[in-house]
């Protein structure tokens, strides 16, 4: 049994969903483990996690929008507590266990550039 770790940046460039399942896809790749399981975590309030097909970055907006209170830092909190901030991902024959039409995206609810750091763990053999 291996595991390993590794801190991918993902550079943000505006609110919405940034789609991240190549980066992680290849760096799982990369590790040589056939079976395991990936855990991916987002240390960000103002950001989420999120594994889906077909990720309408203005459809997806506008529902936070909806939700958002008078304060961004708050609303960065509250939405922390109702959407993720990590996936456990199986991976299966050395690649990520998904479907063929999901991809992770990180969710960005701020509106100017930021740096968000995941940080990817893969245990397994």
């Amino acid at each position: 049994m291996r595991q390993v770790q590794e801190s991918l940046t993902i550079a943000t460039t505006r609110h919405g969903n940034h789609d991240v399942t190549r980066d992680i896809a290849a760096w799982v790749e990369r590790q040589g483990i056939e079976t395991g399981l990936l855990v991916v975590l987002l240390p960000h309030v103002s950001a989420h996690l999120t594994l889906q097909e077909h990720a309408d970055r203005d459809d997806l907006h506008t529902f936070f929008r909806r939700l958002e209170v008078r304060n961004m830092e708050d609303f960065g909190e509250f939405t922390s507590a109702v959407t993720s901030v990590s996936l456990s991902i199986p991976v299966r024959d050395g690649r990520m266990g998904i479907g063929a039409r999901q991809r992770i995206y990180l969710y960005e609810h701020r509106d100017r550039a930021q740096n968000r750091n995941l940080l990817l763990h893969l245990i397994g053999e």
